[in-house]
């Protein structure tokens, strides 16, 4: 019957659905590549135009843009100073997503009251549907350390819940890939054995 076709459908799609979704969980970006290059691998595994990481700022309670998909991961200073890419940390939309871990999924983002346009008119684009997804800190997964944004789906069509679940995972590991870079970045250099050369 058609209710059975349904059913069998909507099965289908369940077991879609985790089976990418197990595939994102696990995957392990190259240890060589960069935020920028994971998020551009997250932008076409769920077909959208852009994808953002903000991190959260705890000294001055905003949300700073730190890599885009098509952009090299810079410092934070140089990002709010010199870009202007900042959301304040109790912003309705994307500091809601960074606060309480909850994603947020927008067919239209300029339909709802919470979205910020001047975030548009600061990156000089134009938003239709959005994905805001949660990025757990890699040590303490009870509390974030920002989120992923992905806007504009391929067709102007909304993000479906494939899509969905897909990016958040893959949210996860960009999180675990920009925790890994930083602590590597901000870590002392050891002393090379050329250091001690030329000297006395």
């Amino acid at each position: 019957t058609e209710w059975d076709r349904r059913l069998l459908s909507l099965h289908g799609e369940k077991i879609e659905i985790g089976v990418k979704t197990c595939a994102a969980d696990f995957r392990h970006f190259n240890q060589r590549q960069s935020v920028p290059e994971a998020l551009s691998e997250l932008r076409r595994f769920v077909a959208a135009d852009r994808a953002l990481l903000l991190v959260t700022d705890a000294v001055s309670h905003e949300l700073l843009v730190q890599a885009d998909a098509s952009q090299h991961l810079f410092p934070r200073a140089r990002s709010a100073r010199d870009a202007g890419l900042r959301v304040p940390l109790n912003d309705g939309l994307l500091g809601y997503v960074a606060r309480t871990g909850i994603a947020i999924c927008l067919p239209d983002a300029h339909h709802d009251p919470r979205f910020d346009r001047s975030l548009d008119a600061r990156l000089g684009y134009t938003t239709t549907s959005l994905m805001a997804l949660p990025v757990p800190d890699p040590v303490d997964p009870s509390v974030q350390m920002g989120l992923v944004l992905i806007t504009n789906k391929a067709g102007g069509s909304a993000f479906s819940l494939d899509d969905r679940v897909v990016g958040q995972a893959l949210a996860r590991q960009v999180g675990k890939l920009h925790h890994r870079l930083t602590l590597e970045r901000d870590a002392p250099r050891r002393p090379s054995l050329s250091d001690g050369e030329g000297g006395g």
